[in-house]
């Protein structure tokens, strides 16, 4: 059965399906460097958040790291959902010890190792 569901795209591009919104994390980060993002306090209320390739950003400002602990604070109990490349036991590597404990409480690691990456780049 197929369902056809209404996509809206925000202003900052983000795509809105009902209450889920979907970010690619590089791009968040870039506008979260420049202050041109507002977009925040939607993902604090939002149903189901998910973001997209977390870990590939380019952040030696720590912005990224600092906003990403704050969308987990405010998230908790809600439904987060983070594509990466970063396996299970690369997070205290890649990210401080209270980002990766906050990030892994009550988390699912789902291996996509075996899928064929389709990026045409």
């Amino acid at each position: 059965m197929a369902v056809n569901l209404p996509l809206v795209t925000g202003e900052s591009g983000e795509i809105r399906l009902s209450d889920t919104m979907f970010f690619n994390w590089p791009r968040v980060v870039d506008g979260f460097k420049t202050g041109g993002w507002n977009i925040i306090e939607d993902m604090f209320d939002c149903s189901l958040l998910v973001l997209d390739d977390l870990g590939a950003e380019h952040d030696p400002s720590g912005v990224g790291i600092q906003k990403f602990y704050q969308i987990l604070e405010r998230r908790e109990n809600k439904w987060t959902l983070v594509t990466t490349n970063i396996g299970p036991y690369g997070w205290e590597q890649k990210f401080e010890r209270r980002i990766a404990s906050r990030f892994l409480r009550n988390s699912r690691h789902v291996s996509l190792e075996t899928v064929p990456d389709f990026n045409t780049r």
